[in-house]
């Protein structure tokens, strides 16, 4: 009994963190900025490993199959990681607004959003065709 109820609490926590984050964070309070910091902290530290298979199928489709496979697989590690470690950064930060006024480090805030994260000057977001 006693895990189910960790295991609801959770979930309700990531839920919640992806509908704060998701609303962006102009015209919301502080309070809600950093609740939305906290839960997009929590949501990325979570789910950060879900970039490597995202890494493989997007270089899969731009490229080919072999290339998804080694350069898409290889990506896919440093990209998760990446992930993982802003989520633990922004959850050790989020009573503070670092970065300016709580804007989320990576772009897409979420792993779940349809775009390529992107990592900086090594960035893995699709070109347009």
């Amino acid at each position: 009994m006693r895990f189910g109820r960790a295991t609801a609490l959770g979930l309700a926590v990531l839920l919640a963190g992806l509908s704060l984050g998701a609303a962006g964070t102009r015209d919301r309070t502080q309070g809600q900025k950093v609740l939305g910091k906290l839960g997009r902290a929590v949501v990325n530290v979570a789910t950060g490993w879900m970039e490597l298979p995202r890494e493989v199928y997007f270089t899969t489709k731009d490229k080919h199959l072999g290339a998804g496979l080694t350069l898409g697989l290889m990506t896919g590690v440093g990209v998760a990681a990446v992930r993982t470690v802003a989520g633990a950064f922004e959850l050790v930060t989020f009573p503070f607004a670092v970065p300016n006024d709580y804007e989320p480090i990576l772009e897409p805030e979420f792993v779940v959003d349809a775009s390529r994260t992107d990592v900086g000057q090594f960035s893995t977001k699709r070109r347009a065709p």
